[in-house]
């Protein structure tokens, strides 16, 4: 979606390769495995930093392969269940998993990306266990 205007900025065309997979490990390596000629631009989130805690090898040292630029986007989250779920608010919802540790689970796109370390860390918090179910990312043609 941004390409077509960042292209216009820049003057000359802008190819969009979207290499999804092992929570952005994948593109994040081809990216610092480019040649250095100063065409190659890689819009990533804040779990490129984080990646070293939750990788065992990298083939990469984000720290010293990347600089940060600016921000595009920010976004929020938020928690939501089924509405069948017996849990009418977050108290009930903490609650609940209490009760049943490691019964209900937690989807995110993936290990090591923001959602699943966003409810990692509220697990921690709430005291809570759930169950972390990391779905596969797909390509997206978007």
């Amino acid at each position: 979606m941004l390409a077509p205007s960042l292209g216009e900025a820049l003057g000359q065309p802008v190819i969009v390769d979207n290499r999804a997979g092992a929570s952005g490990t994948i593109g994040t390596g081809a990216v610092a495995r480019a040649a250095p000629d100063e065409r190659t631009l890689m819009m990533r989130g804040a779990p490129l930093y984080m990646s070293p805690s939750l990788v065992r090898s990298l083939p990469h040292d984000a720290a010293r392969a990347f600089l940060p630029l600016v921000r595009v986007a920010e976004g929020s989250s938020l928690l939501a269940v089924r509405r069948d779920l017996p849990a009418a608010d977050l108290a009930g919802f903490v609650a609940l998993a209490r009760a049943r540790p490691g019964d209900l689970d937690d989807a995110s796109p993936g290990n090591g990306t923001a959602p699943h370390i966003a409810m990692a860390s509220f697990g921690l918090a709430a005291r809570i266990a759930l169950n972390h179910i990391p779905y596969r990312t797909r390509r997206c043609g978007i």
